[in-house]
């Protein structure tokens, strides 16, 4: 059984998350709109084998996994965001995050990467596939690119 622990401002996403979590598989230990009210609620941040993170209030993404990693720095951390977006992608990475999801992905594909990174993989949205192909695509073309082809 995997032992999730939520954090996100957004009460409605908490309910969701608990709801379509597959109970055969996954139990939702603790679920916050803080990570101060996660950190101070009987050790579970500790008992946790995954951290999903949200938007929390007042806080970058970076700074949300910079400071959870500084209690628990073995704990792997998905965010799980409203939209996507390159920098914050990049920032969530470099913060130590093994993973980044959109909120509308589906509960099947949720579930299958929050596996995956409980297996020591990264996961990241598709759309990062998308702007790679448009950025590669853009810079592969002639007359686009700086240097005037050569």
């Amino acid at each position: 059984m995997i032992r999730v622990l939520h954090i996100d401002e957004n009460s409605a996403d908490r309910a969701r998350l608990i709801k379509i979590t597959p109970t055969a598989s996954f139990t939702i230990i603790g679920s916050y709109s803080s990570i101060e009210e996660a950190t101070g609620n009987g050790g579970e941040l500790a008992s946790a084998d995954i951290v999903v993170l949200g938007t929390v209030a007042g806080r970058t993404i970076e700074d949300s996994i910079q400071n959870l990693k500084a209690m628990v720095p073995v704990k792997p951390v998905v965010v799980l965001i409203d939209r996507f977006s390159l920098d914050s992608l990049g920032a969530a990475f470099e913060a130590g995050a093994m993973g980044y999801l959109i909120k509308s992905i589906s509960q099947e594909a949720l579930f299958e990467s929050i596996m995956l990174v409980i297996l020591g993989e990264k996961v990241f949205p598709a759309q990062l596939a998308i702007c790679w192909s448009k950025r590669r695509r853009m810079n592969s073309t002639p007359a686009l690119r700086s240097d005037g082809g050569r």
